[in-house]
């Protein structure tokens, strides 16, 4: 916490952010995820992707049923290219990206046909 408040924006501190928001996600407060997922600079060069934070935020806007925002962060990291969601899985963004996607439209898909 006391590397993700601070101003300076170097990796130490966007790895800091991310990891808040992935622990606030875990605790189901996806607003402050949110919040601190827009602390992380996603035009550096050096640090965390664009991909990245797009998906976690993709990832947030799902647990608050908020669809059409995590359908549209989705669409668009389909193409991503060589990003990845970190050292410790090494997924390709887009690969997630498609298989959630997929998932997202499935969930629809029976909903509409249970109404």
């Amino acid at each position: 916490m006391r590397y993700a408040e601070r101003p300076e924006d170097t990796l130490v501190h966007q790895v800091a952010r991310l990891s808040l928001a992935r622990l606030y996600m875990r605790f189901q407060d996806c607003i402050q995820a949110l919040e601190w997922l827009r602390q992380v600079r996603i035009d550096r060069t050096a640090g965390i992707s664009q991909a990245t934070v797009e998906y976690r935020m993709a990832e947030c806007y799902l647990q608050m049923d908020r669809l059409a925002e995590a359908r549209q962060l989705l669409q668009k990291l389909q193409d991503a290219r060589r990003s990845t969601l970190g050292t410790d899985w090494g997924e390709s963004v887009a690969e997630v990206a498609r298989d959630a996607l997929a998932a997202l439209q499935g969930v629809e898909s029976r909903w509409v046909s249970e109404r």
